[in-house]
């Protein structure tokens, strides 16, 4: 964001104002919801939660309080912590190929729940496409998505190597806290040896067993991070499984599309007993 005065010393400076109002125009952009939130506010405690400066003694923002990325942060955990909408300004800037005006068609300026943008008139890879990051499922569960998709993939690719199924399953145990780093490491690297064999013993440049056992080894992973990786990867292997097939492509979507909702209803009905314990 531009801050034309660094460092003014009159407390009624009309560019420093604008510089300001500018601040919290983008910040009701990213957050979806105009008018509803004291954002300037809220940034302002943000800051200085984080350890920084919002404001200088003669009350214009500091480099903190214009900088880009920290209002990103922000943006991304308000969204996090308050029913998350997803809106034309975050599809933008997570580079959605859709033109502005599909975008604007599709998307109310408010934004869109997650659960409403499952339920979206658009392709159901596009849909997946949206909700499988980590700002709106939780890395725990994109990592256990990605554990039932490479076991799907495998079963229907025919694909049972011993190393691919034991990663899945490590996965799964670190996923919820019963495995270590170190054993998930270990199984993901057995099971990357599994996948270089069934690249190696294709019979053609596209293998459906190959793919699987990428999601298996993907979805074991060490980093956190990487679990959105992960089910991308695992979302890939399951269309892999019924490719040639566009009836069997299609009911892989909506098997996962399916999946997806029960995970994000989970979440909802979770934030939901929150609240009405606090």
């Amino acid at each position: 964001m531009k801050q034309t005065h660094k460092n003014c010393q009159d407390p009624k400076c009309k560019v420093c104002l604008e510089d300001h109002l500018a601040v919290g125009t983008r910040l009701d952009e990213l957050c979806g919801d105009t008018g509803k939130h004291d954002h300037m506010g809220r940034f302002h405690s943000w800051l200085t939660k984080q350890g920084l400066s919002p404001e200088t003694e003669h009350g214009w923002g500091t480099a903190a309080f214009f900088d880009n990325d920290n209002i990103a942060k922000y943006a991304e955990e308000f969204l996090r912590t308050n029913s998350m909408k997803i809106t034309r300004e975050l599809l933008r800037r997570w580079c959605a190929c859709y033109i502005d005006e599909r975008i604007a068609a599709l998307v109310p300026e408010a934004g869109l729940t997650p659960l409403e943008v499952a339920n979206l008139d658009i392709p159901a890879k596009d849909r997946l496409w949206i909700l499988l990051r980590d700002d709106i499922v939780p890395a725990r569960e994109l990592r256990l998505l990605a554990c039932d998709w490479a076991e799907s993939a495998c079963r229907k690719s025919g694909w049972a190597d011993a190393r691919s199924l034991e990663a899945i399953a490590v996965a799964r145990r670190f996923a919820v806290g019963e495995a270590s780093e170190a054993e998930l490491a270990a199984a993901r690297s057995a099971a990357w040896s599994a996948r270089s064999a069934a690249w190696s013993t294709s019979k053609s440049a596209w293998s459906p067993r190959g793919a699987a056992a990428e999601a298996a080894a993907a979805a074991a992973d060490v980093r956190a991070m990487e679990a959105l990786s992960a089910s991308k990867t695992a979302e890939w292997a399951v269309q892999s499984a019924a490719w040639g097939s566009e009836d069997g492509e299609a009911a892989a979507r909506s098997e996962q599309i399916a999946d997806v909702v029960r995970v994000l209803k989970r979440i909802d009905e979770a934030a939901k007993a929150g609240k009405e314990a606090e």
